[in-house]
């Protein structure tokens, strides 16, 4: 994690293409925040607001985002391999080519999201059951 990136999100709500692997950025106020291309593996989002962030081609790969209110964000392209999304709030969010392979959707909102061309492989649904769609 880069600690100027850091800095500068909180700043000004905006970092793209910044380093935030392994942050803790749980519980934030991220609404409208401009991530598109961060990296955030591993990054812990959980309770965080990221209502209307672009998080377009960003890499959040094995990020915790439970509980995360993340409706009407932008998600296109975004890497969610293996992150955990359970009871995140997706409504209105534009996943399409999201890669969510491995990802957890258990009791997730995807309510009007926007998932043609996601990918599915092992992903756990909001109903718990297994996808297996793209593998």
């Amino acid at each position: 994690m880069n600690l100027e990136d850091l800095q500068k999100l909180k700043d000004t709500n905006s970092c793209p293409i910044g380093d935030f692997e392994g942050a803790d950025l749980s519980g934030m106020d991220l609404r409208r925040a401009n991530l598109s291309g961060a990296a955030l593996k591993k990054a812990n989002l959980s309770h965080s607001d990221l209502t209307e962030a672009n998080l377009s081609v960003a890499d959040l790969t094995g990020a915790k985002l439970e509980n995360a209110k993340i409706h009407q964000a932008n998600l296109e392209g975004t890497l969610l391999v293996d992150a955990d999304l359970r009871h995140a709030n997706l409504g209105s969010a534009n996943l399409m080519f999201a890669d969510l392979s491995k990802a957890d959707l258990y009791k997730a909102n995807l309510t009007n999201a926007s998932i043609s061309e996601a990918k599915f492989c092992s992903t756990t649904l909001p109903d718990g059951k297994i996808s297996n769609r793209d593998c």
